[in-house]
């Protein structure tokens, strides 16, 4: 019962964290120009990066978000979500700092101001966390182990029997072929 529910909760904090990154680049992607100039009011970057960022940033979060429901992706898309988020916040914090008062960008001219908008984030870097946790049913290279060798345990059993020479993996010496097995959860 509570893996069910376990899972059914990570399962909404993955539709949530993909749907913000869709909605925001959704709307940053109809509008490119005014984007670009809310980035501009940042005074970070020159005007020319600033249209190619707001050319091309929704279209990268649109990309990660769709990525973000294909097990296949969802741990790479969870990154670059992450690391997204990161640099947005650090823009607001810096922007925060020199005193600047611009809306944050991220939905349009809707957007917030820039402490709702490091709330928001402070909640989707604790959300894209949870996804990328131990537990979560997340496909990684951690939840991913090789064998040095395929041979099936009655070959194993076999070559114990008569004495045959292996190495420290149980296998028979001269195999060099892997097998992917999915490793449990703890």
């Amino acid at each position: 019962m509570a893996a069910k529910a376990l899972n059914s909760s990570k399962g909404l904090l993955l539709a949530a964290f993909g749907c913000v990154f869709a909605v925001s680049g959704a709307v940053k992607a109809l509008d490119p120009e005014a984007f670009a100039e809310a980035i501009f009011r940042y005074r970070l970057l020159p005007w020319t990066l600033c249209a190619a960022l707001g050319l091309y940033l929704p279209w990268l979060e649109l990309s990660a978000a769709i990525c973000l429901f294909s097990r296949r992706s969802r741990r790479a898309a969870s990154v670059l979500m992450l690391f997204l988020t990161c640099v947005f916040s650090w823009v607001l914090m810096i922007s925060w700092f020199r005193g600047l008062d611009v809306e944050c960008g991220c939905f349009g001219s809707d957007s917030p101001g820039i402490g709702w908008a490091l709330a928001r984030n402070a909640v989707l870097l604790l959300a894209g966390r949870t996804l990328l946790s131990r537990g979560a049913d997340t496909p990684s290279v951690r939840g991913v182990h090789a064998r040095p060798c395929d041979i099936a345990e009655e070959k194993r059993r076999s070559d114990a029997e008569t004495n045959a020479p292996t190495n420290s993996d149980g296998c028979s010496l001269g195999e060099s072929r892997f097998l992917i097995e999915e490793k449990p959860h703890p």
